[in-house]
């Protein structure tokens, strides 16, 4: 879902006052999120436009249930689950 979004913006409303980055996000402002960005810096990720499943750094995470894939294109339904990292 990361490296190829069907969808490249979510949007919420803060429930409280949230410090992100050294701003301070007020409760009841709506935020946009570009999820196309997420995991892309390169500062952090070598490679950051490659697709690599076994990136070190990424949760343990593994399918949950079975995928219903839509007609055109990509999952309509992706059940996942992640392991504790214990």
């Amino acid at each position: 879902m990361r490296y190829s979004p069907v969808i490249f913006t979510t949007s919420r409303i803060a429930v409280e006052d949230v410090d992100l980055a050294g701003y301070t996000i007020p409760a009841g402002t709506a935020v946009i999120a570009n999820t196309a960005a997420a995991n892309r810096n390169p500062a952090v990720y070598p490679h950051p436009e490659r697709f690599d499943i076994t990136r070190e750094d990424v949760p343990a995470i593994r399918r949950d249930g079975p995928t219903v894939w839509k007609p055109i294109i990509g999952p309509a339904t992706l059940p996942i689950a992640f392991d504790s990292g214990d």
